[in-house]
């Protein structure tokens, strides 16, 4: 477990840190405050910026993985949770609808293994190979198109319906589907 979680900031530190600089990231690592197996890896430039998202290497968390979470900070629409959308929705969003284009771009919607020390491998260089297709925009500080799919993911959150546990007088719980309140 231990090895693994070397062998994983290792790589971002061998890989993905000089890929993200040439793009003006700076690079911060810090030690989560609640765990001593989840190291927390956020790329920063201005408003911009880059988190890798991963639960740590406890061996209750098994399987492995982690997502990029691409943001901006200021989306003045509701709460800081629409600053960042993950790579895989922007990808998601961006895909050729059908399957066989999908393939010949090498399209993956899944979150990336790192269960091995090949998975590790593999996945930073499939990040650095998403992140280079599929935000270049992103990279050069162009935002339109990640601000459309920003808006999208919240306009998601808006029409999403709501699952809220309410209890009546004789302490029943009973749960009922209602709208989100915030398009009320």
């Amino acid at each position: 477990m231990q090895e693994l979680r070397e062998l994983f900031k290792s790589s971002i530190e061998k890989n993905l840190v000089p890929f993200l600089k040439k793009y003006g990231f700076s690079y911060h690592v810090t030690i989560h405050e609640f765990s001593e197996t989840h190291d927390i890896f956020y790329f920063k430039r201005q408003s911009s910026y880059i988190n890798l998202a991963h639960m740590g290497f406890n061996p209750h968390d098994v399987p492995w993985s982690f997502v990029l979470m691409l943001g901006q900070t200021g989306y003045k629409k509701t709460t800081h949770e629409f600053d960042s959308v993950p790579l895989w929705y922007i990808k998601e969003k961006i895909a050729p609808r059908d399957e066989y284009q999908r393939v010949a771009i090498k399209m993956n919607f899944d979150t990336y293994n790192i269960n091995t020390p090949e998975q590790i491998k593999t996945s930073i260089r499939q990040a650095i190979f998403d992140l280079d297709n599929f935000c270049k925009d992103f990279l050069l500080e162009d935002f339109v198109r990640f601000n459309r799919i920003r808006e999208i993911k919240y306009l998601e959150y808006l029409v999403q319906t709501q699952v809220i546990t309410e209890t009546n007088w004789l302490g029943l719980k009973k749960d009922v589907m209602k709208p989100n309140k915030e398009i009320e």
